[in-house]
């Protein structure tokens, strides 16, 4: 069987298998996905939320001015009933159920706030209550919210389809005019997951009719374009099946992929056809082009391959997988361009390749400006070059490594609006809990430790930051104050005999949420106005001195705490990937140029992407995040493919006794034209990303835009004209003899 029939038959079946098992990808975005599974912080909260329960709360917020009556709240009280019904609703507080303790007779007595056969008690409950305008009913009482707590769900698809479900029951209620939205972590989850789903929705289909017109516009033969383009969709099919083989959840950073992909095979194909348009009606183009580029491409993908694989040095789990699946995309890629496509073109009858004319004498003009600008004026083009590169160091140091979820939105973004909203009518929404264990305390329902809590919960009050803090303390509080007729001055019982009949006739269940009914682990939990993984980490420094004066061990957990520890996480995973990264390919290039100096040289045009990258942060003030954690190794990554491309051009061609200045242009109207044209491609690509409403995805795009350029001027221009320098001052440098 010839080897036509076997590239054939091998990419139909490809595309049949692969098409088969990406249909098993998981898709899911949840929080959890982000965290290394043996982070210390991640492993207590896990335990702290399968006995407390989820700290990704939705929040159901309603503005509602009409006048206080029955028959106001009956609306609400009926939906609070629906939504308990509602398929992944573990529970739901409202004014319907929050637990009200007061004086009676017998002592005390455990009741909800709002009974509507008693609805002249209301307002008497509320000015009694402390602790339900925090989060249930505003000071004006015109605005209202209920908490939704879900299942554990860790499928985003799910996630979505309760929160579709929750508002269609809203509506149902006859309430959707005084519905305001939702907030709450949670709904930041949905809000990311729905933004992936339409990005995949839109950018994706258009990224590959972008990637059609334009090999059109360069190559005009239809045949080429279709079967570069199922080249592209047969190597994204690839990384799809590997997320759904292995069992790597598909989430907002692995979306990345498919847009990754097809602009790395794109670009893998254009030097392909630009080799094959070379050589002309020559009836053996295909082939002839293939044996130009095949080994330089090879290089160029196990190099780009590399950057990649780096990334799964972090420490951050979907960085690390896309790091893993790209690489091996990169490299299936190069499989699919270079040993299978070459083989289906040659069932076409018209191989001949030729480009519109106006886009041929426009790239030829920029060739013609490089050409020119490196042979005349060398010795500034590297000077320049070296200036350039050390102006964009200062604005590096103005980088902030930062992870705001809400801040991943539009300041309009509904989920940011309904978030300030609660917050300026109710308490923050970034939750950390202070977790205690008996065995650390003695007794978490001693007098001591309850009065100790008492004053710590004040002291933690008074930060700027915490807008609440709630403990089970806070529940004996209540019971001794109703014990004691609502005397003010009663707030915890100096007999721990006391507290344990209080425990005992106490028939509520909110205390529970917050210890455990054998009484061995407790928390504090803290509402912060504040989002910002740094902001949180600095109101955990500024609190450990207070909590530390108490002497009982404690441990951070919640989202607020998981959010500060990816942040320190990430920012190592940045610098270890790109270290790793950059060594390693140093070391390919001295194997591949058999020289430390060629190497070294060509480093260069690989480092500008990453210092210009960098420096745009710098002055624009671009947070270092999952979107733009990734950006230095994949933009070294992909520069150096066209730099081993140029470098290989005028190196073999000096080799081969041709002059300099003549071996540089050569390689312009070769290697030089194929730069362009990719890094053409590839920007255009990745600039459709900024289409995104979703900030991180708009950062990845337009700096990966901006280091690819970096690199194209680098290769361009510092290169060749370093070349030519060493060539004619010290040519044994780089193993040549002077011409």
């Amino acid at each position: 069987m010839n080897r036509k029939i076997v590239s054939l038959i091998s990419f139909v079946l490809m595309f049949a298998i692969f098409g088969a098992l990406s249909a098993g990808i998981l898709i899911t975005n949840v929080p959890n996905t982000y965290f290394p599974k043996d982070l210390e912080s991640r492993i207590l909260n896990d335990h702290v939320r399968d006995t407390f329960g989820t700290d990704e709360l939705m929040l159901i917020v309603f503005k509602d001015e009409s006048q206080a009556s029955v028959e106001k709240y009956k609306k609400y009280e009926d939906l609070f009933e629906k939504l308990k019904r509602v398929e992944h609703v573990k529970d739901v507080t409202s004014l319907f159920n929050f637990e009200h303790i007061k004086a009676d007779e017998e002592g005390f007595s455990v009741s909800n706030i709002l009974d509507l056969d008693k609805f002249s008690d209301f307002e008497k409950n509320l000015a009694r209550d402390e602790n339900v305008r925090d989060f249930l009913i505003n000071e004006k009482s015109d605005v209202l919210s209920m908490v939704l707590e879900p299942e554990k769900i860790e499928n985003s698809i799910k996630r979505l389809k309760l929160e579709n479900e929750v508002r269609k029951v809203i509506n149902d209620s006859g309430l959707s005019k005084q519905f305001f939205g939702f907030g709450g972590q949670f709904v930041i989850d949905t809000a990311q997951f729905s933004e992936m789903m339409n990005m995949m929705k839109k950018i994706v289909p258009i990224t590959f009719v972008l990637g059609m017109i334009i090999l059109y516009l360069l190559f005009s033969n239809i045949k080429f374009v279709i079967l570069a383009m199922l080249c592209n969709g047969l190597v994204t099919q690839f990384c799809l099946a590997l997320f759904a083989v292995i069992g790597w959840p598909y989430n907002m950073v692995s979306s990345m992929i498919p847009s990754l992909m097809m602009a790395l095979t794109i670009a893998f194909m254009v030097h392909l056809l630009n080799a094959i348009k070379a050589e002309g009606d020559n009836t053996n183009s295909i082939l002839l082009g293939l044996s130009k580029v095949k080994k330089p491409s090879l290089y160029s993908a196990v190099t780009t391959s590399i950057g990649l694989f780096m990334l799964y040095t972090s420490p951050i789990p979907p960085i690390g997988h896309i790091g893993i699946i790209g690489g091996l995309g990169v490299l299936f890629s190069y499989v699919v361009v270079f040993e299978i496509a070459p083989y289906i073109m040659l069932y076409f009858k018209n191989s001949r390749l030729a480009g519109f004319e106006a886009i041929d004498n426009f790239l030829q003009k920029i060739n013609d400006f490089f050409v020119v600008l490196t042979k005349n004026h060398y010795k500034s083009v590297c000077v320049a070059s070296l200036i350039v590169l050390l102006a964009l160091i200062p604005p590096i140091y103005k980088v902030k490594s930062e992870s705001n979820l809400f801040k991943f939105f539009d300041d309009d973004h509904i989920v940011n609006v309904v978030n300030r909203f609660f917050q300026n009518e109710f308490v923050g929404t970034t939750s950390i809990d202070v977790v205690y264990k008996s065995e650390d305390v003695q007794s978490l329902m001693s007098s001591k430790f309850l009065n100790d809590i008492y004053k710590l919960q004040n002291e933690l009050s008074e930060h700027q930051h915490i807008t609440r803090t709630f403990s089970h303390v806070d529940v004996v509080k209540q019971l001794h104050r109703a014990f004691n007729n609502d005397n003010p001055d009663a707030v915890i019982p100096d007999e721990d005999m006391l507290i344990e009949q209080y425990t005992l006739i106490y028939d509520g269940s909110d205390m529970y949420d917050f210890i455990t009914r054998d009484f061995s682990l407790m928390r504090i939990n803290l509402a912060l106005n504040v989002q910002g993984a740094n902001e949180i980490e600095k109101v955990m420094e500024e609190i450990t001195p207070v909590l530390d004066k108490y002497k009982y061990k404690y441990s951070f957990t919640g989202q607020g705490k998981l959010m500060s520890d990816q942040e320190n996480l990430l920012i190592n995973g940045v610098l270890k990937s790109l270290g790793f990264s950059l060594i390693i390919i140093f070391f390919l290039l001295v194997l591949l140029w058999r020289s430390p100096v060629d190497a070294l040289l060509s480093m260069v045009p690989n480092i500008s992407p990453v210092l210009a990258g960098f420096a745009f942060m710098g002055i624009l003030g671009v947070w270092l995040d999952f979107g733009t954690a990734m950006i230095a190794s994949i933009t070294v990554g992909i520069a150096v493919d066209d730099t081993i491309h140029m470098y290989h051009s005028i190196k073999s061609k000096l080799m081969k006794g041709i002059g300099i200045d003549e071996a540089i242009e050569q390689s312009y109207r070769s290697s030089g034209t194929a730069i362009l044209m990719t890094t053409i491609i590839l920007c255009s690509q990745f600039s459709l990303l900024m289409m995104s409403t979703f900030t991180p995805l708009k950062n990845f795009g337009f700096l990966t835009s901006v280091g690819l350029v970096a690199a194209l001027l680098f290769d361009m221009t510092f290169l060749p004209a370093f070349l030519k320098l060493i060539f004619l001052k010290k040519p044994s440098l780089i193993g040549l003899k002077k011409a």
